[in-house]
């Protein structure tokens, strides 16, 4: 028998499941009390997806052996998968109550709690993990997204001192493994701080706003950010250097390490003291002269930059972007020059639709962020959803309107009327009715209307 058992799983491993399903149901009717055979029997159905044999048979294993916790465990993945997180949960602790220190249990514990949405206990879940097993690489970035998640979480709450530690938190377990201290916000004057992004990069723009702040202080700053904003940020007045994460092994001396996302934490920023002074960016002038030339030609009474869609990889870019057809209701403007700032998979689409949209499209010419800000510098307006160019176009000081999905994102809760706390040259857009983009536009060309009967 244990033979036959042994060439029934090695078939099941080889993909061969109806032969193995055969050999194990001819074994299984002369010895339906067999562990091992039900064991067999159980993966049969788990390769099959089919969760209900799946179940029937681990829980005949745990009629026989109630003290088998991979029966349970894998009946509370099993539940899991159905949705039936309460059921999973229940399985997985009373696998726990037999298997005490398994991190595995922990691990999937842990997923179960935050498909649910009990942030918390799913973090002691992940750290539980980890304490049983410190190089738990799943279980290392699971903490750190759900810590994330609790993190965005209570800051849509307005509770921006807990948010601000949960993300900062979430960042440590993730982030570079750089020897020199952390800076703990003391007088390093004539020191070496290391500032580094993280995230996106509207992300490293929209907190770019603090490098000022240090730079002020006397502290001798490098900036550490993707190469895309390395042109862009060297002209901040008084960065000592920039370098990009390609170049990691150029850094020169430092003697403190800070992320830039960790400086709202460190700084206290609430609503009420966001360090909202804009412009904290500006485009090199020389690019700004060379994009002038570019587009002079394209320009009317009015000129817009629009981006309509954010990256794909975005798990929820599906909801903040606009199907592109609904442009046309801004293309029929008159005396308006809409010039695109999309970049990424957006641009090929846009290839399909330029005569019936009347986008003028210069971003093949786009090599960076710098270039991005000069090309904004020769624009009247910008018009995006909530990407890297809303906080460009923000940092910039130029004329901004944001358009968002509902909810938005929790940095676009708090605002005075429909603008920013961050950017107080922003406007926000915010849909009505969620997935409603045609309302948001007919407000937005009933704006821009309103711009031109005043000027013309």
């Amino acid at each position: 028998m244990e033979i036959e058992i042994k060439k029934a799983l090695t078939l099941l491993q080889d993909g061969d499941i109806l032969n193995a399903e055969n050999i194990l149901n001819k074994i299984y009717e002369t010895n339906p009390k067999d562990l091992n055979v039900l064991f067999a029997l159980s993966l049969v159905y788990h390769y099959k997806g089919d969760l209900s044999f799946y179940s029937y048979y681990l829980k005949k294993i745990i009629d026989l052996d109630p003290s088998n916790w991979v029966a349970y465990y894998n009946l509370g993945y099993a539940a899991h998968q159905k949705g039936d997180f309460e059921e999973a949960i229940s399985y997985y602790l009373k696998a726990l109550q037999i298997k005490q220190n398994e991190p595995e249990i922990y691990f999937h514990l842990g997923n179960t709690y935050r498909s649910k949405g009990l942030l918390n206990e799913a973090i002691l879940s992940y750290a539980n993990a980890l304490i049983n097993n410190p190089n738990y690489k799943e279980a290392v970035k699971n903490l750190s997204d759900t810590k994330m998640d609790l993190g965005n979480k209570l800051l849509y709450e307005n509770n921006f001192e807990e948010g601000w530690k949960e993300i900062c938190e979430s960042n440590k377990l993730t982030r570079y493994a750089f020897s020199q201290p952390y800076w703990d916000g003391s007088d390093i004057k004539d020191k070496t701080l290391l500032l580094y992004t993280e995230w996106g990069f509207g992300d490293a723009i929209q907190f770019a706003r603090y490098i000022p702040f240090l730079v002020n202080r006397g502290f001798k700053i490098i900036l550490y950010c993707q190469k895309e904003l390395v042109r862009l940020f060297q002209n901040i007045k008084g960065l000592n250097k920039t370098f990009s994460y390609e170049d990691l092994k150029l850094l020169p001396h430092f003697d403190f390490q800070f992320p830039l996302l960790d400086m709202p934490l460190i700084l206290g920023t609430k609503k009420e003291n966001i360090p909202a002074t804009t412009p904290y960016l500006s485009a090199p002038p020389d690019l700004i002269k060379i994009w002038s030339k570019k587009i002079s030609n394209y320009k009317s009474v009015l000129n817009i930059g629009l981006v309509w869609s954010g990256s794909p990889q975005t798990p929820w870019d599906n909801i903040r972007s606009i199907p592109i057809e609904h442009l046309k209701i801004l293309s029929e403007i008159e005396k308006l020059s809409i010039f695109s700032l999309q970049k990424g998979f957006a641009v090929e689409k846009l290839k399909n639709f330029l005569n019936d949209l009347k986008i003028i499209d210069f971003t093949h010419q786009i090599n960076d962020f710098a270039d991005t800000a000069a090309f904004i510098e020769n624009l009247d307006l910008v018009i995006s959803v909530d990407t890297s160019v809303a906080h460009l176009a923000g940092a910039l000081g130029k004329p901004t309107w944001t358009l968002l999905h509902t909810p938005p994102d929790w940095r676009w809760l708090e605002r005075n009327g429909n603008r920013s706390f961050w950017y107080p040259n922003m406007i926000l857009f915010e849909q009505k009715t969620r997935g409603d983009w045609l309302e948001v536009l007919l407000r937005v060309r009933k704006s821009i209307t309103e711009i031109l009967n005043k000027i013309t």
